[in-house]
């Protein structure tokens, strides 16, 4: 999230994970989490939420041009959480601001 390349899964940081579950040429979505303390394999604490901005990097099939608006639904369980709008930068980096993550996957959805 926000790192330079990346993979359709993984983190940046110890406590994020992501797996893509749509990129299609018109709607990218992607199921978003923190890491529990079992996958860590940790008794340390972990956070059960987090405020994160998500780019999108490293996209096979929707693209994005600049300064278009993209729609984006962050919803957990099919109820929507969050909503708002996003406009790429000049390279075509969509970047989606103030993401509020759980310990439990939620689901970012960003359409034209």
């Amino acid at each position: 999230m926000n790192a330079s390349g990346g993979d359709p899964t993984g983190q940046l940081g110890p406590v994020f994970r992501w797996k893509t579950i749509r990129d299609e040429a018109r709607i990218f979505g992607i199921d978003l989490r923190l890491v529990t303390k079992t996958e860590l394999k940790t008794s340390s604490a972990l956070p059960t939420s987090a405020t994160t901005a998500v780019s999108l990097r490293r996209l096979q099939h929707f693209k994005t041009e600049p300064r278009r608006s993209y729609r984006w639904i962050l919803s957990h369980d099919g109820t929507t959480q969050q909503a708002g709008k996003a406009t790429p930068e000049d390279t075509g980096l969509l970047t989606t601001k103030t993401l509020n993550l759980l310990d439990q996957s939620v689901r970012l959805r960003i359409a034209p």
